[in-house]
């Protein structure tokens, strides 16, 4: 249970259950989704390099992406109360897009896949474009990120 000494969820962990805390559950930007995020109680059960592996202890009440019992994965940002859902794909494309933190709450992180995001932009585009750099309503807080793919943010960086 390496994780009780991790320096991330130092002060999340619950006092009486250690591989316990809350965390942030949802289907996708409420916007896009239509359903508020939620914090449900969740047990640690592994952990990776870059997220942890929990079981749901208890039902959402509208989100439909987790359920009671379900393992899912989650981060830990310093830039939210409480840690978050995250997808296979999300995990996937963190290594090739860049989120630049929320301009109102300063949240750095997503609740979809950044590439599912430019599809869908591009899906409302001309045929042929291809989406390097948008801009997208903070799940938090409503305000907004920018993302970017990793290259497209090093050429704005250089301008």
């Amino acid at each position: 249970m390496h994780w009780r000494d991790d320096e991330q969820l130092r002060g999340r962990l619950h006092a009486e259950y250690p591989d316990d805390l809350q965390v942030i559950v949802h289907d996708g930007n409420p916007r896009r989704s239509g359903h508020a995020p939620e914090a449900v109680w969740a047990r640690i059960v592994d952990s990776a390099v870059d997220h942890y592996v929990a079981v749901c202890l208890n039902r959402p009440q509208a989100v439909t992406a987790v359920g009671e019992g379900d393992t899912f994965r989650f981060r830990v940002s310093s830039t939210a109360d409480l840690p978050f859902l995250v997808t296979d794909q999300y995990l996937a494309d963190r290594a090739e897009w860049v989120v630049m933190p929320c301009g109102q709450c300063g949240f750095d992180e997503l609740f979809d896949a950044p590439s599912e995001l430019a599809a869908a932009f591009a899906a409302q585009s001309p045929d042929g474009t291809i989406v390097e750099l948008f801009t997208q309503f903070c799940p938090l807080c409503g305000g907004v990120q920018t993302i970017g793919s990793r290259e497209a943010m090093e050429h704005w960086d250089d301008e």
